[in-house]
Parts: structure tokens; C-alpha cells; sequence
């Protein structure tokens, strides 16, 4: 195999609530807890709101909107000043929307758990004026029924413009509950990764699977991309969604493949795919390379990287690092398994790397052992030109 730099191990914890938003722990709690870890990055994203209003009951729970946006700013900034081995990124988990059904006995909330995690926003100005349901300033409200993508797709609008980062969380869970006699229900929403449009990506581990499964919905939005129906690809990140000091905050992790030494390097990566999700609660499993080489140009691509080619003949360079025996690994491209193995160093050579209904081909890589330890990695794009 070609002698490759090996991909940096740096573990990001992404998803944290703290006692700002429900959490049992303070923002130092967290951040002890993720330095006791091996945590390198911690993306704390509290919620945005918590309230729910229904003609003239009106809920409203610890949240960052309720605590207030520069004071919660403030506390993270200094947090951050105190441990600077540790990367504190600051972000929210949103609600943009939510509406009734039902009647007055029976009231029933629909689409409040539909969240988007919000990062890179570094104005007050610019939390503090998201078009969420809450702020009574996204133009809805929530006796009119279903929007559609729209209120969704105007937040991710939104921090485009101010330089932010978008991820729809845990797009595969159903959330449903009870209080007293209303109802809060909001089903799976995987199929708004398809509606929506140029938000940065999404997230997998523990609550999903099935978005990244080989010819999902995730590998027909990169095939979209490839064929030139969107304007960007879509990044796969893990979320912790982590509360209390029983929850594991090392697992899943976003793994940076690439030295982050500030904030500005994390919001890069992550705007690039230059990671991978890993859930391993053993830390038994890593990816030390995984490459695309164009070996008459002497040209290569890794994750979240395009290679331009003028040959037809591509070849397929990857290392995993399992200190127990692997179950499969798989080499997915165009959202079809191409090659499937059970070795941890393995080269595959495709001689037709792209076909005439692609612009572009992806290729993307999963991995499992034996205990159940598994990793997924975002997509490099192989683009041939004359």
C-alpha cells in the first residue's frame, strides 16, 4: 500500500446540554468530564427555547433564549479561558417550529423535537434574532398546521448567511410524550434531509443508522450532488446528546482526521467533512487512512476532498486500526457496496470511476468489528475531466 500520513485520532464531543437547558452538570462539569475523557473539541449546544404556548397556557423551561443569549455567551467564553486544551465550541439546538392538532381536551403538539443544530455563529446578535417559533419573528405560528420545509429551511437560510453551520440532529427518533391531558409527538424526519436544502449536514450514532445504510437516503442526496441537482454535499457528524454525568460523553465521537488547533479549524473541518463518526465504547477501533489516488497524475483526495482525474482507473487506498478482529468492512460508492472485506489493510482499483449520469462519484467507507464497534466516514468525490 502507499505510504500514507496517518489521520490525526482528535475526538470531538458534539451535542452537550448543560444546566443552561435541562442538563444536570455546569458548563466546567462538562468540560472536566470531557478533559477526563480524551475530549479535544466540545461543541456545547444548549436549547435554544424551551416554550410551548397554546392560546393562553404558556410553558417556558430553562433554556438559553429564557437565561439570556450574551449572558450565556459570556459564561462559555469564560469557561473556554480557563481550559484551553480543550476547544469550547458555542452552539444551540433549535426548535424553529411547532404546531397544534387537536382541540382544547385534547391537544396535540406536533414537530417540537424536530431540531437543528445550530454552530459558528459568533455575533449575540445573530442567536438572538434566529427565526424560531419562540422569537414570534419566523413569520409563523402554530395554529395554522404544517409549513412543510419551509420554517426549517429559512433557519438554515439564515446561518448560511451569517457564516454558520447546520445539522439536522437525530433525524431518525420518534419522540413522543404526554402531559396532563395534551400530547407531544414528533415522528422520524429523515425524509427532510431530502426536502431541505444546503444545510452542512447530519448526524448519526446512537439514535440511526438506516440514513447511511449502503443506497439510503443519505447516499441519494450525495448521488443528487454528484449529478449536479444540489449545490453542496452533505457531512455526516455523530451527536453525544449529552445531559447528565451518567451519560457517555466519548461515545459516538466526531473524529478529526486533520490537526484542529482553534475554533476556526473546527468550523472548517466540519463545513469540509473532514471527519468521521466512531461508536466504540472500548476505543478499540480507528481509521488511520482512507485515500483515493490517481496514480497516472500522482494526485490524491481524502474525506471531504474531490479528486480530478483525466483516467478512467481510480485506486482505492484504506487502513483501519481494530484491536479486535473486524466483521466487515465496506467500500460504498454511488450508494452501492463495491467491496467488502474482513481486512484492516485493503486496496480496491475501480476502472470506471465515473459513469455518464455523474458528474461526480462518491466513495464512503464503513467499518464494524466483532464487539459491535463501528465507523463511518463522509464521502471523497472523484470528478473526471478531459
Amino acid at each position: 500500500m502507499e505510504d500514507i500520513d496517518r489521520f490525526e485520532r482528535i475526538a470531538g464531543s458534539i451535542h452537550i446540554h448543560t444546566t443552561f437547558s435541562g442538563g444536570n452538570l455546569s458548563p466546567e462539569e462538562v468540560v472536566a468530564s470531557a478533559q477526563g475523557k480524551g475530549i479535544k473539541v466540545l461543541a456545547l449546544t444548549d436549547y435554544s427555547d424551551r416554550k410551548w404556548e397554546y392560546h393562553r397556557i404558556c410553558i417556558n423551561r430553562a433554556s438559553v433564549l429564557k437565561f439570556g443569549v450574551r449572558k450565556y455567551l459570556d459564561e462559555l467564553k469564560s469557561v473556554a479561558g480557563k481550559n484551553p486544551d480543550v476547544i469550547i465550541i458555542c452552539g444551540l439546538e433549535t426548535s424553529p417550529f411547532y404546531y397544534w392538532e387537536g382541540n382544547f381536551l385534547k391537544p396535540v403538539c406536533r414537530d417540537y423535537n424536530k431540531h437543528i443544530i445550530v454552530l459558528g455563529l459568533t455575533e449575540p446578535d445573530d442567536f438572538e434574532n434566529m427565526p424560531l417559533l419562540a422569537r414570534k419573528n419566523s413569520g409563523y405560528d402554530q395554529y395554522s398546521g404544517s409549513h412543510g420545509i419551509d420554517p426549517y429551511q429559512k433557519l438554515i437560510d439564515y446561518a448560511n448567511l451569517r457564516g454558520g453551520l447546520t445539522f439536522w440532529a437525530h433525524p431518525e427518533m420518534e419522540d413522543d410524550f404526554h402531559f396532563l391531558n395534551a400530547r407531544s409527538y414528533t415522528p422520524a424526519y429523515a425524509e427532510d434531509l431530502k426536502r431541505s436544502l444546503n444545510y452542512t449536514g447530519f448526524s448519526v450514532f446512537p439514535r440511526g443508522e438506516k440514513l447511511a445504510e449502503p443506497g439510503g437516503c443519505w447516499d441519494e442526496i450525495l448521488c443528487d450532488y454528484c449529478r449536479g441537482r444540489r449545490g453542496k454535499p452533505v457531512w455526516v457528524i455523530a451527536e453525544t446528546d449529552y445531559r447528565k454525568q451518567s451519560d457517555d460523553i466519548c461515545n459516538p465521537v466526531t473524529v478529526f482526521v486533520s490537526a484542529v488547533r482553534d475554533e476556526e479549524d473546527v468550523y472548517n473541518a466540519l463545513s469540509n467533512g473532514k471527519v468521521y463518526v466512531l461508536e466504540s465504547s472500548s476505543r478499540s477501533l480507528y481509521l488511520d487512512s482512507f485515500t483515493i489516488v490517481d496514480g497516472a497524475a500522482d494526485n490524491a483526495a481524502s474525506i471531504g476532498e474531490s479528486l480530478r482525474t483525466r483516467s478512467d482507473v481510480i485506486k482505492v487506498c484504506a487502513r483501519i486500526d481494530s484491536s479486535i478482529p473486524l466483521r466487515t468492512v465496506n467500500l460504498v460508492k454511488n450508494g452501492a457496496v463495491m467491496s467488502e472485506t474482513t481486512q484492516s489493510v485493503f486496496e480496491y482499483t475501480d476502472k470506471n470511476c465515473t459513469s455518464g449520469q455523474y458528474q461526480k462519484s462518491f466513495y464512503r467507507l464503513q467499518a464494524e468489528n466483532i464487539n459491535g464497534d463501528r465507523l463511518l466516514t463522509n464521502p471523497i468525490f472523484v470528478e473526471r475531466f478531459q
